[in-house]
């Protein structure tokens, strides 16, 4: 199937949000028909309920980076079955207000992974992640070793090979302001290593993350516009 969040549509309210899923068959040229559409049953007008989405694992997660759950946009993501129906609500232990939990969101290798850029562990939108299995329990928050505020941790995030990746894309590496890293875990959580790129100026690398087929992708979309491709045992 094809997944599509909508975080500004009004159907049930203001920016409240939505997301379109579709068939993923397709006959030549012909649109894929719509199979049902999502919305937060107590979704609140703003909550951007969409802005990111991911499938797999039996699974349609749903990000709403700006719901107030725990306070003035502390954020929520929200877990479904394939044929749409309501797992659980995720809402982190230690939420707090403009953690924007569900600025990004990962499913594969029986886990579920969610981005916080917000929180602030390591000092001012240091930022953090979460994981959870595949019913949204047995959470496990990660954050950046040498994270510092500002870094944005959790702004990208990406499952695959047993490896979790999460982007830090305004982290500092020297002098070398916002030139972003990336950073890589196995499915506990536990630290494997850090991946940078080979910028000399504001890069904002680790912007998009990917993992799959062995490799770790990540994007970098300042200055000369790059894309690395790592090793996803290694990181060379």
């Amino acid at each position: 199937m094809i997944v599509l969040g909508a975080p500004q549509d009004d159907t049930a309210g203001t920016n409240r949000g939505a997301v379109h899923v579709y068939d993923q068959s397709l006959t030549g040229s012909t649109v894929p028909a719509t199979k049902f559409v999502l919305t937060a049953d107590d979704g609140a007008d703003g909550d951007a309920f969409g802005s990111d989405v991911a499938v797999g694992n039996g699974r349609i997660v749903v990000d709403a980076k700006y719901s107030d759950a725990s306070g003035t946009d502390s954020g929520a993501a929200y877990i479904y079955t394939l044929g749409g129906n309501l797992i659980k609500k995720i809402i982190p232990t230690d939420s707090a207000q403009q953690d924007y939990l569900g600025t990004s969101c990962a499913v594969g290798n029986g886990r579920i992974v969610i981005g916080a850029y917000g929180n602030d562990d390591n000092g001012l939108t240091s930022g953090s992640a979460y994981i959870y299995d595949l019913y949204g329990n047995n959470e496990i928050k990660i954050n950046a070793p040498d994270g510092v505020a500002g870094d944005s941790f959790g702004k990208s995030v990406a499952i695959g090979n047993g490896r979790i990746v999460v982007g830090a894309p305004l982290a500092d590496s020297g002098s070398n302001s916002n030139a972003g890293a990336a950073y890589v875990y196995d499915l506990l959580g536990n630290y494997l290593f850090k991946l940078t790129g080979s910028g000399t100026t504001e890069y904002f690398f680790g912007t998009d993350v990917a993992v799959g087929a062995g490799h770790i992708i990540v994007g970098e979309p300042g200055g000369a516009s790059r894309v690395y491709v790592f090793d996803a045992s290694t990181g060379s």
